[in-house]
């Protein structure tokens, strides 16, 4: 039911921004009140599949909302890099998972330096400067040319997956440490659920920020009809399917210039959006975070 609601919000989401009447309200609607339904009735189960009363520690409450946060970056960034590296540097699949492979390698090794972090400075230290780190990362990539500059682009994205790794074992380690041992699968299944939910919001509000921002750097009025215009100036994906439908070459190449030039503008855009969300929650939980005693 849980991932029901979710699938039915995130669709409606997605779908109203580009195309808002009632039929998307309802299904948002449905989506909000199945994920009701499950709270309400996970609260008055005698075995409910996670206790939400574990919300009412800090370290539980403050950790999902951590690890929600990583996994919607590290997802909308995975993303959006890839989306540019193909579309805009013309690189293929395999040619673009090779250029951000720092990053992923970074990821996968990042645990050896967390976890002596987290014994020596704790759980909230290392959340927040792993918050910080991720959001000057994350701002530093919005303005590097990966073209041009590479190497120093993968210094930004091993800076990115370090730190955006230690955030989420420090969130984990506050999920897991917040809740009472006979409550320890419980707080499991909430570190579980916060991953998946950050996977879903990731792709989806980074994508609808990315196609916000295209859609207000491109103009084919001169190029397509209202209907096709409707359609490419959705994404440069669309862009790149309307081509077919240009009359000569010399209006395929200067609407494939545009898209470039404002998918670059839309993609440094998010990302910087995304470095002040992530500063912004370090600030919070700096403040809020009370450690429990």
């Amino acid at each position: 039911m849980l991932i029901i609601s979710i699938l039915l919000l995130i669709f409606s989401l997605k779908s109203g921004l580009n195309d808002l009447n009632a039929k998307y309200m309802i299904i948002a609607l449905c989506g909000l009140i199945l994920g009701i339904i499950f709270i309400k009735r996970q609260k008055q189960s005698n075995y409910p599949l996670f206790d939400i009363k574990l919300f009412t520690h800090q370290s539980v409450k403050y950790g999902f909302i951590i690890s929600t946060v990583a996994m919607i970056a590290l997802v909308g960034f995975e993303l959006l890099v890839s989306q540019k590296l193909q579309y805009v540097y013309q690189l293929s699949p395999l040619k673009a998972g090779l250029s951000i492979l720092p990053f992923m390698i970074a990821i996968s090794v990042g645990g050896v330096i967390s976890t002596p972090l987290l014994n020596m400075f704790g759980v909230k230290k290392v959340a927040v400067l792993s918050l910080i780190l991720s959001s000057v990362s994350m701002y530093l990539l919005s303005i590097v040319n990966f073209q041009t500059q590479y190497l120093l682009s993968c210094i930004y994205m091993i800076l990115l997956g370090l730190s955006i790794l230690c955030a989420f074992l420090a969130a984990t380690s506050a999920i897991l440490s917040g809740a009472p041992i006979s409550q320890a699968s419980s707080a499991g299944a909430i570190e579980a659920i916060s991953y998946e939910l950050g996977t879903g919001l990731g792709v989806t509000f980074f994508g609808l920020m990315a196609s916000f921002f295209y859609t207000r750097n491109v103009n084919f009025d001169q190029f397509f009809s209202i209907d096709q215009i409707n359609v490419a100036e959705r994404s440069i994906g669309e862009t790149y399917q309307m081509i077919s439908h240009l009359p000569d070459d010399s209006a395929k190449i200067i609407v494939v210039e545009s898209a470039h030039s404002a998918f670059i503008l839309a993609h440094s855009s998010v990302l910087v959006f995304s470095s002040l969300i992530l500063l912004s929650l370090a600030i919070f939980i700096s403040i809020f975070w009370k450690e429990d005693v």
